[in-house]
């Protein structure tokens, strides 16, 4: 049997078609019988035949498996025209209903359509090939078509335009997400973004801590892994720093400008922020600068950073639309935002310091939307990864929505969102109604807001203005007019000078408000 077997010739005089036929494993020299192996396979995995371990259907020689027939169907289909027997159904479908019936029966009840019929030479069969051979005559090949292989075909849905998808959006109900990933490549790795798109499906997602540069970014395709209804923007670090902080924001709705960075050359090589200009509000994604476990970038933080940041956001309010400012803060403000204050307070993100600068936005008009709606709520967007802190919900509120008091009647949630994994904060939200945000009644609360400020000598705690901060722009020229004034009834009075001194001290004393 052996000697049989490995002789080609006598594969040749066994007959190819039925030795393919029988064992479905066509090799280079001819078919390979292979059963005995294949049986062994089967048994070894509790299978006993190979059906089983082909299919439940086995007809022809060809499986019911889609593979399989794919594969081998041209070829089965040739070999019985040339034998004269019925070939392999097009479908499971029409096997059962059929019940096998033969070519002719089949081809003319068949419904599914079919691009053009194939033709094969037909053989002849040995009787009338000997009787022309000795007739001298060359036969004329018959033509039979030969059954086309199933066609499947693919049904493209149409895309949505950026115009249709905008309009299909609940503008009373626009939700809008952040989330610090702790690395774009290590989420997706882990398919939590993925996840994230299909349970959310946020309107806008603003994405801190991408830990990628645009080199790396372009290289691997990183685009390529979200859904494409959205629009990407990627603000990466800047060369030669890799693989450190960096911002993205999808959106849906199309924004009638982006900005990337705040125009300040030393904050500008990390890829922190960016801004997104919408027709009723400025979107602005940020990743504030961590003061390091040893407090080593503390001061750079707040009197640098804080300040700068603060004038680029009033900037933007000027500008006559409200700002909604979301992200990775990079500090708990009160004490309910913190597990154990007063374990923590000399920690990086908790110190008084940090503290006082992030109550500086508050000063300046911008609301806690969370702390706004829920003041006694305890839940946190933070754990540290290096112990079970999660779990044991030992966690920091470092992640925040804030927006222009200008809009606050337009909030109409904030949620801290405990449920969403994948990184060491988990995704905050804000859903908003834009149909309330009114243009015109915010500039003129933010005119009447700047007049109220210049008619103010200092600050609501009654502390001097800082002359070299640049919110305070607009107030030094009414503070720096001529000593002599008149009041209402035309007395000419004279500026204390003690007090101006108090003033030139109080701007040396408060750190807080210097540019560094």
């Amino acid at each position: 049997m052996n000697k049989f077997r490995h002789n080609p010739q006598n594969n040749n005089q066994r007959g190819n078609y039925r030795h393919f036929e029988k064992n479905l494993v066509p090799g280079p020299r001819g078919p390979i019988d292979k059963s005995k192996k294949i049986q062994e396979k089967n048994t070894a995995k509790g299978q006993h035949s190979l059906s089983s371990f082909l299919g439940s259907h086995i007809y022809n020689g060809v499986t019911a498996n889609r593979a399989a027939y794919d594969h081998y169907a041209v070829q089965s289909n040739s070999y019985n025209n040339i034998n004269g027997r019925q070939p392999v159904p097009d479908s499971e479908e029409q096997m059962s209903s059929e019940g096998h019936q033969r070519e002719d029966s089949s081809n003319e009840q068949s419904t599914i359509p079919a691009p053009p019929a194939q033709t094969a030479l037909v053989k002849p069969n040995s009787a009338n090939g000997s009787q022309q051979s000795s007739n001298n005559k060359t036969p004329k090949p018959q033509l039979k078509p030969l059954l086309a292989p199933r066609v499947t075909q693919i049904v493209k849905q149409p895309q949505l335009t950026q115009e249709s998808q905008e309009s299909k959006l609940d503008l009373t109900k626009l939700q809008l997400w952040s989330w610090n990933v702790n690395g774009i490549r290590a989420i997706l790795k882990k398919s939590r973004i993925q996840e994230f798109f299909e349970t959310a499906q946020p309107t806008v997602l603003a994405v801190q801590e991408s830990k990628i540069d645009d080199e790396r970014m372009s290289a691997e395709r990183l685009k390529d892994n979200f859904p494409p209804s959205y629009l990407q923007y990627w603000n990466c670090c800047k060369p030669p720093i890799k693989g450190y902080a960096g911002t993205i924001i999808f959106s849906k709705l199309k924004p009638v400008d982006v900005k990337f960075d705040i125009g300040v050359h030393k904050h500008d090589k990390e890829g922190r922020t960016i801004t997104l200009e919408y027709e009723k509000f400025f979107l602005v994604g940020v990743y504030v600068p961590n003061s390091g476990a040893t407090l080593k970038w503390q001061e750079y933080r707040t009197n640098e950073w804080d300040l700068d940041f603060r004038a680029y956001l009033k900037g933007l309010e000027r500008r006559g639309k409200p700002v909604i400012l979301c992200g990775d803060m990079n500090v708990a403000h009160q004490d309910i935002d913190i597990f154990d204050p007063k374990r923590n307070e000399k920690m990086a993100c908790f110190t008084k310091e940090e503290r006082q600068s992030f109550s500086n936005f508050t000063k300046m008009g911008f609301v806690d939307t969370f702390r706004e709606l829920y003041p006694g709520k305890i839940k946190y967007s933070f754990w540290d990864i290096r112990d079970k802190s999660r779990k044991e919900n030992k966690g920091w509120r470092l992640d925040y929505f804030l927006v222009s008091k200008g809009m606050l009647n337009a909030v109409v949630d904030a949620e801290i969102h405990n449920e969403f994994w994948g990184s060491d904060h988990c995704p905050v939200s804000l859903t908003i109604d834009v149909t309330k945000i009114d243009l015109k009644e915010f500039r003129e609360s933010l005119r009447l807001a700047e007049l109220d400020d210049q008619l103010r000598e200092g600050t609501e705690s009654g502390e001097q203005l800082d002359m070299d901060d640049p919110l305070n722009d607009g107030r030094k020229s009414d503070l720096e007019e001529d000593d002599d004034d008149e009041d209402e009834n035309g007395v000419k009075y004279h500026m204390d000078d003690d007090e101006g001194e108090g003033e030139e001290e109080g701007s040396q004393e408060n750190p807080e408000e210097n540019e560094g």
